[in-house]
Formats: C-alpha cells, structure tokens, sequence
C-alpha cells in the first residue's frame, strides 16, 4: 500500500451489502475502521436499509468532509454525523534484519 500513495489521491473501498439477511434488524450501526489509512480514504458499507461511510484521513483539515456534507446538502441527502475517532494504531518495533 505505501507504493500506492504516489499514484493516488483517493481511495474508495466498498465493503458490501450485508450478507446474513436475518441478522440485518440487529444491527444498528456498521463502521469499517482502518487505523492506518492512505492520505483519505472512505469505507462504504449497506446493511438494514442504511449506507455507512467511514471517511479516513492523515490529516488536521476538514476541508473535503466539509465539501462533502455539503454536496449531501445541495442534493437533499440526509445524514447523520457521528464523533470523529482519533487514530489509534497499534505501536510495534519492527524486528532487526539480521545480513
């Protein structure tokens, strides 16, 4: 993935339609957390009539969120925003290579 981040700006992952159909009145909520993401990155998830985005970013600004919420807007989308989460990736000392 870190070759990648010079060939890309964006990165979209969809996750899928729920697959376990019994299940779906259960499940309130469906987010995809990806502690180590590119620069930006939006995991999109459908279960029980809702669509989840998790949007991941590297960095302060909240210039593209705020972009996007708005374009929801315009268009007469409704949404609902939950607290953001700060990173928390885990902290591993890579082994030393032995030549």
């Amino acid at each position: 993935m870190s070759g990648g981040v010079t060939a890309f700006t964006y990165m979209v992952s969809y996750v899928g339609q729920w697959k376990f159909a019994a299940l779906s009145p259960y499940i309130l909520e469906f987010w995809t957390h990806v502690p180590s993401a590119n620069p930006l990155v939006t995991e999109i998830a459908a279960i029980n009539g809702k669509i989840f985005l998790s949007v991941h970013q590297t960095f302060r600004e909240d210039i593209v969120i705020k972009s996007f919420l708005g374009q929801l807007e315009e268009n007469g989308i409704h949404y609902q925003l939950r607290q953001p989460v700060k990173p928390d990736n885990a902290g591993f000392i890579e082994p030393e290579i032995e030549s």
